[in-house]
C-alpha cells in the first residue's frame, strides 16, 4: 500500500507543512510585523529573509545558469511576487499589533 507502519504520509514523504501545520517560514514575516513598532520596519524585517534567500540563490546559480537568471521575465515576476508576499505578511502583522494595542487602549500605538 506504500504506507509506513505508523499512521501518516507514505514512507519518504515530508510530514511537515501539511494543511493543518503551518511551517515556521510562513509565520516569520507576520511575526516580524507584530514585533515592529513602525510599519516601514515591519516590511523591511519581513522581507529580509526573502532578500537573503534570493541573494544566495543568485550567487549560487550564477555559475550554472548565468548571472542574469533572476532578471529574466518569468523569474523576475516570481522573485517580486515572493517579496510582495513577505511584505504583505509583515504589514498584516503590524496591523494586527496596532489593532490589538488600540483595542486594549494602550497609549503606545504606531511610533514609539
Amino acid at each position: 500500500s506504500g504506507r509506513c507502519p505508523r499512521r501518516g504520509p507514505p514512507c519518504g514523504a515530508a510530514s511537515s507543512g501539511s494543511a493543518g501545520e503551518p511551517r515556521v517560514g510562513q509565520n516569520a514575516p507576520a511575526g516580524a510585523g507584530v514585533r515592529a513598532r513602525r510599519w516601514q520596519i515591519a516590511v523591511l524585517l519581513a522581507t529580509l529573509p526573502a532578500w537573503l534567500d534570493l541573494g544566495a540563490f543568485a550567487v549560487a546559480a550564477a555559475a550554472r545558469i548565468g548571472p542574469f537568471y533572476l532578471a529574466q521575465e518569468p523569474h523576475a515576476s516570481g522573485a517580486v511576487g515572493t517579496l510582495e508576499l513577505f511584505a504583505a505578511l509583515g504589514a498584516l502583522g503590524w496591523l494586527a499589533r496596532t489593532g490589538l494595542l488600540m483595542a486594549l487602549n494602550r497609549p503606545k500605538v504606531g511610533r514609539p
